[in-house]
């Protein structure tokens, strides 16, 4: 798995999240269930403030100690986030968070249960408890991280598509035009008064002449994709495979073998234009 796929798990905003939420479904589980003999301050089941006012210790003590722990202790031992990094450290989390509460349970009941099997017994049915929120929450965050590179994609690729669907190349003849796909164009090369267009067909590379000028097809195109790196050729960066550096800089485009030269005039235009300062 990629860091970035769980990057949410060191933001500041789920360290909240999930210390306040272990502590708030603590809270209500123990008020409506009354587990871990928390009848013993209540034995009528009344709701009473003297009854909250315990429950809010246990919903305190588990806030403060998640909060300590993810804003602490986390980022001594949690740099780069893995799956297994992520399950070892939950793992961590229900064993401090149930031994913190038993701690609490034990000081509120005057330690009349406290014990070793006692407290492995308290860790394991708080941590059937905690696992709840803290599986919950992470799931969520993990959808909103797809959800984002999800749309961020969907936003590049509309980018990319650009606002024409299709090309249009006019000659100077009536019939003399072609209608190509913007994802199918590859480049179009200046010969004599010709223009050749080169672009994607099921069976592979075309190659068809029209009787007009680079120029021309430069402005009827009207695409920010389509971009001239040198006096004899036009291409379409959406088709981009790679950018050389060199003392005669170079373009090599998808589906193509012949890399396309870049014009020390038009070279400032294509890095501006790929988002790079250098090379």
């Amino acid at each position: 798995m990629k860091e970035s796929a769980f990057s949410f798990f060191l933001s500041n905003r789920y360290k909240y999240v999930i210390s306040i939420a272990l502590g708030v479904f603590l809270f209500l589980f123990m008020a409506v269930f009354l587990p871990f003999g928390v009848s013993n301050y209540n034995p009528r089941h009344q709701y009473t403030f003297e009854f909250f006012s315990v429950l809010s210790v246990f919903m305190l003590g588990t806030t403060g100690m998640a909060l300590l722990n993810e804003f602490i202790v986390k980022p001594l031992l949690v740099r780069m986030v893995t799956l297994w990094r992520v399950v070892v450290w939950s793992l961590w989390l229900l064993i401090i968070l149930g031994l913190t509460n038993f701690l609490i349970y034990n000081v509120l009941g005057e330690w009349h249960d406290f014990s070793f099997s006692s407290a492995i017994e308290f860790v394991f049915n708080c941590s059937t408890v905690f696992i709840f929120p803290m599986v919950g929450i992470f799931f969520y965050y993990r959808y909103g991280s797809l959800k984002s590179e999800y749309e961020t994609l969907a936003g590049d690729m509309q980018l990319l598509s650009g606002d024409q669907k299709f090309l249009h190349f006019h000659g100077e003849g009536s019939n003399d035009q072609i209608s190509i796909s913007l994802n199918d164009f590859l480049f179009a090369q200046a010969q004599d008064n010709y223009v050749a267009v080169n672009y994607l067909s099921d069976k592979g590379v075309k190659r068809d002449l029209i009787r007009t000028s680079l120029s021309r097809v430069q402005e009827n195109i009207g695409s920010d994709l389509i971009i001239r790196c040198h006096r004899s050729y036009i291409v379409n960066l959406y088709n981009l495979q790679s950018y050389k550096a060199a003392r005669q800089p170079k373009i090599r485009l998808k589906f193509t073998e012949v890399p396309i030269p870049v014009s020390k005039s038009y070279e400032a235009q294509i890095l501006n234009r790929l988002g790079k300062r250098d090379i």
